[in-house]
């Protein structure tokens, strides 16, 4: 018999109301992600 997978409840990760809370802003949010994607503010591409 196959062992079924964990629920949700075992899952980690964020909740979109804490997400929501961390940012407030579809710009905070942005500049974010961006920050995380080119820490020195360079945008770049690797040319694939």
């Amino acid at each position: 018999m196959a062992t079924m997978a964990p629920g949700k409840h075992y899952r980690e990760g964020i909740t979109l109301l804490e997400l929501a809370d961390l940012f407030s802003t579809e710009d905070a949010a942005r500049k974010w992600f961006e920050t995380m994607l080119w820490p020195t503010g360079e945008r770049a591409c690797d040319g694939s």
